[in-house]
């Protein structure tokens, strides 16, 4: 059979790894949305900048209600925490207006390469991602807290301007012994991998 583009013997080595395919999604050995997004960014290949997702997902209990100092005062009691900027309050952070209590999945994607945090959150929405918010980040440093030589995470979900007109985002990074959390400045850095949710 003539097929433009492989050749016989190209067709038959497909078609045996989607018969593998087939079968590890069958028994359950590859995570089924992972390897279906894969499998988009493949077929469209029209955008070397989609962010490939990574396999596992992270499961988080988010408390949107409570105020996110009450939430980093509980935290820091219980000697989870190194360091948390003066400035992550509600003052300037406020609860979301209807949200109260969510449990989602979060996921890392990774884009080969890094991206500008100014335009991250633009290119996670155009693949129905969005950036993690702080309250959502908090909840992730919580439930895996014992993570170590992490991530550094970013919640690019809740920008904030200071008197001088200079954004920034929220960030957690491993100190010494646990998470730090702090402000970092959109601008002038970039990042590979993302802790987003689904839009």
């Amino acid at each position: 059979m003539t097929r433009k583009g492989v050749t016989d013997e190209q067709y038959r080595k497909l078609h045996k790894r989607l018969k593998d395919l087939e079968r590890r999604l069958e028994e359950g050995t590859l995570p089924f949305d992972a390897t279906m997004e894969r499998i988009q960014c493949a077929i469209e290949d029209e955008d070397e900048d989609r962010p490939v997702p990574e396999d596992r997902d992270w499961t988080v209990t988010v408390d949107y209600a409570v105020p996110i100092e009450d939430l980093f005062a509980r935290i820091t009691k219980e000697r989870r925490v190194e360091h948390v900027a003066c400035f992550l309050k509600a003052k300037y952070f406020p609860c979301q207006p209807g949200l109260v209590s969510a449990t989602l999945g979060l996921k890392f994607v990774d884009f080969k390469r890094p991206v500008s945090l100014t335009d991250a959150t633009e290119r996670l929405a155009r693949y129905r991602y969005r950036p993690v918010t702080l309250h959502e980040m908090e909840a992730f440093s919580d439930r895996y807290r014992d993570l170590i030589h992490f991530y550094p995470i970013v919640a690019l979900g809740s920008p904030w301007r200071d008197q001088s007109h200079v954004w920034f985002a929220p960030w957690a990074f491993h100190g010494a012994h646990s998470w730090c959390f702090d402000l970092v400045p959109i601008k002038p850095y970039a990042l590979r991998r993302f802790l987003v949710a689904h839009m």
